[in-house]
């Protein structure tokens, strides 16, 4: 017991506890957000087709980084029970067989992605101006990561779940400034490396990746992790820790799966819409990921911090903690999208070389600013649920609110023939379904008492 309670594993709800826990997310989360970013504006150099390109092929990927973050949020819950239970043999014994099913996800991926997802791209994208051959010859290259990224995000979690997050801005880091230096080096061929164009943000990202692997597993031996919670000291598979692992990130798995696949499949509908509107969602895209990094992070450490006062069996905590993060999540989400609004250019001029898009993106833009409040609500509270242990219903509130996107999505496109402003109305449409129904639930207190 004395060990335990020397690694501290226990989380409070003053402003500090709830600051120490976001802002080391935030920082990592922050960090790929500009590599992203800057990703994007390299690409918009090569021309708007290739931004439609990348749109699509990112969104792709993210599509399976989304199903890593279903699971590792899942574990992440579970770990960060077993933290509060200060459960150390726990901890192990999920953190090992979390990592077995990291890697079957990830090789599984990688199959579909090399024998269907070719039939799936002519389909939706009618091989226009070559976008689906262009699309797959990057995607081939980018999946080859996915096993390291997945493992640093189930690396990330355990970090988070013992209340060491710091260690992830290390991380975060290291790939961070390689892949904005091989993004450079390989789209445009500069310090002596051949110029791979389009490609060669797909190559950047792998190496980056795999170097990311390599720092996140050196700091588990070199900080003495593995040793102080046995991580690879139960290498055997346990089917009712992996029966467990699935029973609370399945639902989340599918829940992301479903909420990106439709995304994606509304990408495939503004590519209908040609060529420049592709662009401006680019450019909304990269809008999307800066303004909603705190939210995210927040989201998080909603789900951590939840599930290890549960653990410690102080649910009467809960409320006070989820109104504290609304207070600081949607405060700065607030004052941050005032602040862009006010001076839109400095961040669309980025994307728009010539200054051809600005006027046309605009509105979309202004729009976006006003779901990205709403949504900042919505998150922290669907984090709160998944933070109780009950995934089954997320994944129902998920189910019902992507209904809903696709349906809105689908008449605005295909049969209103709205334009793109009203078209990117579906993201309020989206959170706002999750908000009717999740923030009912917690009233109720029916989540009191959830066993993982």
């Amino acid at each position: 017991m004395a060990q335990n309670n020397t690694l501290n594993l226990k989380l409070g709800i003053s402003y500090k506890d709830i600051l120490h826990t976001i802002l080391p997310i935030f920082i990592a989360l922050s960090i790929p957000t500009i590599s992203f970013v800057v990703n994007n504006i390299f690409i918009s150099k090569i021309g708007q087709a290739e931004m439609g390109t990348g749109l699509i092929a990112g969104v792709y990927f993210l599509l399976f980084t989304a199903v890593g973050y279903g699971l590792n949020g899942g574990l992440q819950s579970i770990l960060s029970r077993r933290a509060g239970e200060e459960n150390i043999l726990g901890i192990s014994k999920t953190f090992f067989n979390g990592l077995c099913i990291n890697v079957f996800i990830s090789i599984a991926a990688i199959v579909f992605t090399y024998f269907i997802t070719p039939i799936i791209m002519d389909y939706f994208l009618n091989n226009t101006l070559g976008k689906s051959n262009d699309t797959m010859e990057f995607l081939r290259i980018r999946m080859i990561s996915l096993p390291f990224l997945l493992c640093i995000q189930l690396f990330s979690s355990f970090f988070i779940s013992v209340n060491k997050a710091f260690y992830i801005v290390v991380i975060t880091i290291t790939t961070t400034v390689l892949n904005i230096f091989l993004d450079y080096s390989l789209i445009f061929g500069h310090f002596g490396f051949n110029a791979f164009g389009f490609n060669g943000a797909a190559y950047a990202s792998v190496f980056a990746d795999i170097i990311g692997f390599i720092v996140a597993l050196g700091i588990l031996f070199i900080f003495k992790f593995y040793k102080k919670y046995f991580l690879f000291k139960h290498t055997i598979l346990n089917t009712t820790i992996c029966k467990s692992i699935f029973k609370q990130s399945a639902p989340l798995i599918f829940q992301n799966f479903i909420s990106i696949g439709s995304w994606l499949f509304f990408f495939f509908l503004v590519n209908n819409y040609g060529t420049e509107q592709s662009a401006i969602s680019s450019i909304m895209r990269n809008m999307f990921a800066i303004s909603t990094t705190l939210v995210w992070a927040s989201g998080s450490a909603t789900n951590t911090m939840v599930s290890n006062l549960i653990g410690q069996n102080k649910p009467d905590l809960v409320w006070p903690l989820i109104k504290r993060i609304l207070l600081v999540c949607v405060g700065f989400t607030i004052l941050m999208c005032i602040a862009m609004n006010v001076a839109p250019h400095l961040f669309i001029d980025l994307f728009d070389n010539n200054g051809l898009l600005y006027n046309n993106t605009l509105p979309v833009f202004r729009v976006i600013s006003f779901v990205i409040i709403f949504m900042s609500v919505s998150c922290i509270f669907l984090n709160a649920s998944t933070g109780t242990g009950n995934p089954n219903f997320n994944l129902k509130v998920e189910c019902f609110a992507v209904i809903c996107y696709l349906i809105y999505s689908s008449l605005a496109a295909k049969y209103f023939h709205l334009s793109l402003t009203y078209l990117w109305l579906n993201e309020f449409v989206y959170w706002s379904a999750i908000l009717i129904i999740i923030y009912p639930f917690m009233l109720s207190n029916k989540w009191r008492n959830k066993q993982i």
